[in-house]
Parts: structure tokens; C-alpha cells; sequence
């Protein structure tokens, strides 16, 4: 009889075992409070699989570009919630102008309101008071984008400082992918490839050196060119005296 064969479960790949390794290593990742770590290790994972690192550098390298691309997702998002949270503040630096009696006077039904207590009357989206708001708003022309353009330009130091750091997310992002294909370039041919600084030197440099070369050859030209003329001119001169007097 045959010998029935027992067929065994494949192990782990060397891929499953270098990313639980990997994650050990590096350790749980730096989250704010709300973020997801799923999303996180979604994140890494998908980098991981891009760039297929090689080495242990090119893994410090996956991480490092991971938690840069976190950065500029979380800075992108804590824009629009820096809004949102001082929606209060917008809104009451656009209803103090409003919230007057001179204002009031033209629009009976709307009752005489304090800017503070309207304002956290719209935020807080009490219903008597937030129509008396909107009906307020309509009345002066404006929208939502007026109470949205307030509240950044009330907290436009904290917007700029947040927009900054999403650059510099970003700026790092590049860094680390130009690394990583620096080095492998060098691994590949054995010598560091030129970088685009050195390349636009050597470029600079042949445009002068070819507009020396052109204006070198004009300036010899013109040269040419007028001696030509000043000896015709010469010639014409002495032929001239030499008709008057009688000459040859």
C-alpha cells in the first residue's frame, strides 16, 4: 500500500518574520490621541512593500519615511480642525459690528443681541438664538466663508506654524527618497552619481565658457570689420589728395 504522505503547513515566510522582527525593533510608533495604529501599520506596510528595503539602513530609511508621510497626513489634517475650534471667535469678531442698535433698528423681528452670547448661540447651534444669528448674517451679506475667513485670520500665526510643519514633512519625505536612491545608485555602479547641484555648475559653466568662446569671435569680427572700414576709408582719402594735387 502507499504510504500516504502528510502534507506539511508552510511556515512563516523570511518576509512575515523580518516585518514582525522590523517592528520589534523599531517599536510601537509615536501616535496622537484619535490616530489609529492600524492605519499607521497600513502605512508602513505599503511603504515597506515600495521600497523593499535591503539592509538595515534602507529599513532605518522605510521607518523614517513612513513617519514623515504621518506627519504631513496628521498636518493636514489639524488644519482644518485648528478652524473648526475657533469657529467662536470668528463668529464673534464678525457679529460685534453687527450687534448694535443702529444695526438692530432696520430689522424689527431680530432682537438686540450681545456678540458674545450669539456667537456660542451659533456654535452651540441653540435654535431661537442661532435663526436670530442667520437671519442677522443674511441680512449683512454674509456667509459662511466671512465667519471662516475671520476665524483664520484670528489664528493665522498657529495656521502658518502648522503649514510649515506639513512642508517640512514633506521636504523630508523628498530627503529620504533621494537618499535611498543615492545609495543605491552608488551600490550599483560603484561610484556616487553626480548630484543635480554639481550638474547645473558644470552646465553654467560650459554656457560661459561657450559665451566667451562666441563673444571672442564676434568681438574679432567687429575688429576685422572696422579695420576693413578705416583702411577703405584710408584709401579713398589718399586717392582723393591725389587727384587734387596732380598726382599719380
Amino acid at each position: 500500500m502507499a504510504k500516504k504522505t502528510q502534507t506539511k503547513k508552510p511556515s512563516q515566510s523570511r518576509k512575515a518574520k523580518r516585518a514582525r522582527a522590523r517592528i520589534d525593533l523599531f517599536g510601537p510608533p509615536s501616535l496622537l490621541p484619535g490616530e489609529s495604529e492600524t492605519t499607521y501599520n497600513e502605512l508602513f506596510k505599503r511603504v515597506n512593500e515600495t521600497l523593499q528595503p535591503t539592509d538595515i539602513f534602507e529599513e532605518f530609511a522605510t521607518r523614517d519615511l513612513a513617519n514623515a508621510m504621518m506627519d504631513s497626513l496628521r498636518f493636514a489634517r489639524l488644519k482644518p480642525e485648528l478652524l473648526n475650534g475657533n469657529m467662536y471667535t470668528g463668529m464673534k469678531r464678525v457679529l460685534e459690528p453687527l450687534c448694535n442698535i443702529a444695526v438692530q433698528a432696520r430689522v424689527d423681528r431680530i432682537p438686540v443681541m450681545d456678540a458674545e452670547a450669539a456667537a456660542a448661540a451659533w456654535v452651540l447651534s441653540e435654535p431661537i438664538k442661532a435663526a436670530g444669528v442667520e437671519e442677522l448674517l443674511d441680512c449683512a451679506g454674509f456667509s459662511t466663508d466671512t465667519i471662516v475667513a475671520e476665524t483664520l485670520s484670528s489664528q493665522m500665526d498657529s495656521f502658518e506654524a502648522i503649514d510649515r510643519l506639513e512642508t517640512n514633512a514633506q521636504a523630508r519625505r523628498y530627503s529620504i527618497l533621494r537618499e535611498i536612491e543615492r545609495r543605491r545608485e552608488t551600490q550599483r555602479t560603484g561610484s556616487p552619481p553626480a548630484t543635480a547641484a554639481v550638474n547645473r555648475l558644470v552646465a553654467v559653466n560650459k554656457v560661459k565658457a561657450n559665451d566667451n568662446e562666441t563673444r571672442s569671435k564676434k568681438w574679432g569680427e567687429i575688429i576685422e570689420a572696422e579695420e576693413a572700414v578705416t583702411g577703405t576709408d584710408a584709401a579713398t582719402e589718399k586717392n582723393e589728395r591725389r587727384l587734387k594735387m596732380g598726382g599719380e
